[in-house]
């Protein structure tokens, strides 16, 4: 497992000189970590099936120079087959300055993400909704403030409080006259009705290995663009329970967790505003559909006693959070949300696959199979009872 630093333990770091590929790179470690995590916070790509649990051997590097700790126990076996002067990353710590060899490493992971597939017909109803407002602009009689003046005209009186910053110039920039986008009757957003009022969404669909994102017209509901990634994710482990190990050995490895897909997010985010023109501060509604763990990680939560009998997940209903909350980069007082799963090992992913498939419209006995990172099938008998196995 993962060392676990602890504040009677302060930082002790030294310089790791990487040979990789015919090139160097230097990178600084901390020696209360293992050299696997070291590798994957600086953002260089190890295999590591097991999840540093030193049982796979897929992380092994050879030394070059330097002082490293003694060989665990799962190390001492492994030795006995590696080449000579080799370590598993996940098992070693480095104790001085040092030098090691990497077979040729990438921060990135090419492949095919298939993005496309066959949609049935949808009606379009949107939980932000945009009104267009036209108030009485303050005299020296009526001198409401302007707040108190916008909530007066509407039925809405919840709101973020956000909203108050830019409130007064959106009012005067178009005369009183402004679009307000409310999300669940709370109004997130005022703008002027002189400026572009195009308002956006995403579906975002979190695999364990690729995240792909879908961008919106929330009033047409036509498909803008779609962009695809591997998550970022997969450098603490290629597989869910190695990421669940990754994640509970310290908190700041949870935060590493949630932070790379929360990037991989954004990222998808960033090159579907610059491919469509349309500006990320007015996305105001993000819907996330995954497995249970990969929404758990998002949430913050590192599913451990998911993983465990009698595999209790942290949560099933759809959950929402600011974006600014979650680091979502797109309208601050806009949300997040999950799609609800229906336990542990049947997640959010299946539950939005019997949405878009129709399979929980059908009339007679049907299957649903979704092959990815992990495998999942849902029959629908004639009796319009639906069973769900994931492996």
């Amino acid at each position: 497992m993962f060392d676990i630093p602890t504040l009677m333990n302060p930082p002790i770091s030294h310089r790791l000189r990487i040979r990789s590929g015919g090139k160097e790179f230097e990178i600084v470690v901390d020696e209360r970590r293992s050299l696997l995590e070291n590798l994957l916070k600086a953002g260089i790509m190890v295999d590591n099936l097991c999840g540093g649990r030193g049982i796979c051997g897929k992380c092994a590097v050879k030394v070059i120079s330097g002082s490293f700790s003694p060989p665990t126990d799962r190390e001492l076996r492994w030795m006995k087959v590696l080449k000579p002067g080799m370590r598993l990353s996940c098992q070693v710590r480095v104790l001085s300055d040092a030098v090691i060899e990497l077979e040729e490493v990438s921060r990135e992971i090419e492949g095919k993400i298939l993005t496309w597939g066959a949609v049935k017909g949808l009606t379009i109803n949107p939980l932000v909704k945009v009104m267009k407002v036209k108030l009485k602009p303050p005299s020296l009689q009526d001198q409401k403030s302007d707040l108190e003046r916008l909530l007066g005209s509407l039925n809405v009186k919840s709101y973020d409080p956000l909203i108050i910053a830019d409130l007064s110039d959106a009012l005067r920039k178009s005369n009183f006259e402004v679009n307000v986008v409310s999300y669940e009757n709370e109004i997130i957003d005022v703008i002027p009705i002189n400026e572009n009022s195009r308002f956006f969404g995403v579906a975002v669909d979190i695999g364990t290995t690729t995240v792909v994102a879908y961008l919106y017209d929330l009033i047409s509901g036509e498909n803008l663009g779609v962009e695809s990634a591997y998550n970022k994710q997969i450098r603490f482990g290629e597989d869910v329970i190695s990421r669940v190990n990754y994640a509970r050995s310290n908190r700041s490895n949870l935060e590493d967790l949630r932070k790379a897909v929360v990037d991989t997010i954004n990222e998808l985010l960033e090159n579907l505003a610059r491919k469509t023109g349309a500006r990320k501060d007015r996305i105001y509604d993000a819907v996330c559909a995954g497995n249970t763990t990969m929404l758990s990680f998002l949430m913050g939560n590192n599913c451990y006693h998911g993983s465990r009998a009698p595999y209790p997940p942290p949560f099933t209903s759809s959950v929402k959070v600011k974006a600014r909350d979650l680091g979502i980069e797109m309208n601050p007082r806009g949300y997040v949300r999950t799609v609800p799963s229906m336990s542990m090992y049947v997640g959010g992913d299946i539950v939005a696959d019997i949405l878009a498939s129709g399979l929980h419209e059908c009339e007679r006995a049907a299957a649903l199979v979704d092959l990815g990172t992990n495998g999942e099938i849902v029959i629908r008998t004639s009796e319009g009872e639906f069973l769900a196995t994931s492996c």
